[in-house]
């Protein structure tokens, strides 16, 4: 077998752990094994910009003090931050599938309100309410709701709610 192929399989080994550092060597020969290797070579690259992207990302939508929540349409939790977990007293991945209007225990209902604002005036909008804790602390916010797409063109929502018990005493 020629090495290079072992090399091949090699580096996709690595790649699959999230090995990206290394390269494939492309020879002088410039044959179809040289193209696969370098075609595996853009791979990796492709592959480390992309981590390093998420990395960023999930560092930054971790270390907002304001509690972050991506809803889908029915308003229902499908990530939260960490900032989210902490002040609301959820546990890991709890908040993750329960509805928005679990934790703000608004008449008549939150998110079906804020879905009808963003249709009728912009992109985003705001309000005050308060968000229960897991143990009922009420804690008053001010909300933000958005709509995106994510990279499969579902809508999603992006709420924010800044803590502002400090303000309101």
């Amino acid at each position: 077998m020629d090495n290079r192929l072992k090399e091949i399989n090699l580096r996709l080994s690595e790649y699959s752990i999230g090995n990206f550092d290394r390269n494939l060597k492309i020879s002088s020969m410039l044959d179809e094994v040289d193209a696969i290797s370098s075609g595996i070579n853009m791979l990796g690259e492709e592959l480390k910009a992309i981590t390093i992207s998420r990395n960023y990302f999930n560092s930054i939508f971790n270390s907002v003090s304001d509690m972050v929540f991506i809803l889908n349409p029915k308003g229902i939790i499908i990530d939260s931050n960490k900032s989210a977990k902490v002040i609301t007293r959820y546990d890991g991945d709890s908040l993750i599938g329960k509805k928005i209007n679990e934790l703000i225990n608004d008449v008549p209902p939150f998110f079906s309100n804020m879905v009808n604002q963003l249709k009728k005036n912009s992109s985003y909008t705001k309000n005050e309410g308060k968000i229960y804790s897991k143990r009922g602390e009420v804690i008053p916010v001010k909300i933000g709701v958005s709509s995106f797409t994510n990279e499969k063109k579902d809508k999603l929502f992006l709420l924010t709610a800044s803590d502002i018990t400090f303000k309101k005493n």
